[in-house]
């Protein structure tokens, strides 16, 4: 058996910093094996093998495109670490932004709310969170590339709501993502998702990634 964890092309391209400190982390606490792109890797998978995700989309790849026993969101691992070094914020009130790519996986979410409780932050919660989220940046307001549907047809077809894709020009895109940030009220917006993140920071919010507050990329 082996645990294969895949660290995501977006979030590698998007976080590199702190994709190497994971990276580094988590194959010295646990000796997992570092691979590349999942759309290149997934044949390589046996039934005795578990996939660790960073990535909502890499995760639904290797759940319906792989023999892999068990896929896990590598925040469900580190919610669990007792040995991991977790920075203090001293109470912050960060704003959580659920991913729609996640909504029904609910052991991920509170993984996630977990973490930041246990780095001290003041979790402050959109209504449209958890199971009711329908966000992921700019991601839903386009048309996916059509391997998204080959790997992941539940996913990307049968779970996809009437109409959820949609091609929007530039400038709508922008405007539909100040009016989603329209309300927040935090200096910082938290995400676990790339494509979550760089609609929030194109509606002129703040985003930071929950695991740069993790390995305290950024403060």
């Amino acid at each position: 058996m082996a645990i294969v964890y895949f660290p995501s092309c977006k979030f590698k391209a998007g976080y590199p910093e702190t994709s190497k400190k994971l990276a580094e982390y988590i194959n010295n606490r646990y000796g997992m094996i570092i691979t590349g792109c999942c759309r290149g890797n997934l044949e390589l998978l046996t039934e005795k093998d578990i996939a660790v995700c960073v990535c909502n989309t890499c995760s639904a790849f290797c759940d319906e495109s792989s023999k892999a026993r068990e896929v896990v969101s590598i925040w469900e691992i580190l919610v669990k670490d007792e040995q991991f070094p977790f920075p203090d914020y001293k109470g912050e009130e960060i704003t959580l932004q659920d991913c729609w790519r996640a909504y029904d996986k609910r052991s991920e979410q509170d993984a996630i709310h977990g973490l930041m409780r246990k780095m001290n932050i003041r979790v402050i919660e959109l209504a449209e969170n958890y199971e009711k989220t329908r966000f992921c940046g700019t991601s839903v307001l386009q048309i996916p590339p059509a391997y998204y549907g080959e790997f992941a047809p539940k996913r990307f077809g049968k779970d996809v709501p009437n109409d959820f894709f949609q091609p929007y020009t530039d400038e709508d895109k922008i405007e539909r993502m100040r009016s989603h940030c329209a309300d927040i009220t935090t200096e910082r917006v938290a995400c676990y998702c790339v494509a979550c993140a760089n609609g929030i920071n194109l509606g002129d919010k703040q985003s930071v990634h929950v695991m740069e507050l993790l390995f305290s990329t950024t403060k």
